[in-house]
């Protein structure tokens, strides 16, 4: 659906993808025609096991859904979490007050996801990253749900032009201070080079 409507999209599209979303934004840029650039925050290829388990709200839970998701996916399928209880929310912002508003907003940590959503997570197995685009990572340095080291080989599978930057101090939500400003000064560099190209 991205990319159908980046390919619907006149003049540069320039896609961005945050948290999770960063590698469907990959995807879904590679699926276009005409995707000058990409800019994500983590890269997860959570079909990798360990990646997956590792962004769970606790290991044994992403290790417990993946063995569910392989032998009994027509009961898992059915069971609809939380996302509160499903991904650390807690871990999501350096903020207290930002914590607590993705734990309690009922289209964030309330939302109740149905776990076949999950399981399509992990069934998406990406290889090498290959496409005329160029790609921004600016992974956040304190990240400590999804720490920079988990984005780091799908980035190496990346055949693009590439950059990444580590944020300092910055949360899984980088509003944190230097992190914030460097953000800001990455994607306007970024987004002059894709107009100067």
């Amino acid at each position: 659906m991205v990319a159908a409507l980046a390919d619907r999209t006149e003049g540069p599209v320039v896609l961005r993808g945050l948290s999770v979303g960063g590698m469907p934004a990959v995807l879904a840029a590679r699926a276009a025609s005409d995707v000058r650039g990409v800019i994500v925050t983590t890269l997860l290829d959570m079909g990798d096991p360990a990646v997956f388990a590792r962004a769970a709200r606790w290991r044994w839970l992403g290790v417990a859904s993946l063995r569910g998701l392989r032998w009994i996916p027509f009961v898992v399928d059915r069971l609809r979490l939380p996302l509160w209880l499903a991904a650390p929310m807690d871990k999501m912002s350096g903020h207290a007050a930002m914590r607590d508003y993705f734990t309690a907003d009922p289209p964030l940590g309330r939302l109740r996801v149905p776990s076949r959503f999950f399981r399509t997570l992990h069934a998406c197995k990406v290889g090498r990253i290959e496409r005329r685009y160029a790609l921004l990572l600016a992974h956040q340095g304190a990240d400590v749900w999804t720490p920079t080291h988990l984005s780091l080989p799908a980035f190496g599978r990346v055949d693009n032009p590439k950059r990444l930057r580590e944020l300092s101090n910055g949360t899984h939500l980088p509003l944190e201070q230097p992190a914030r400003d460097e953000l800001r000064q990455e994607l306007t560099d970024f987004l002059a080079s894709i107009s100067e190209r």
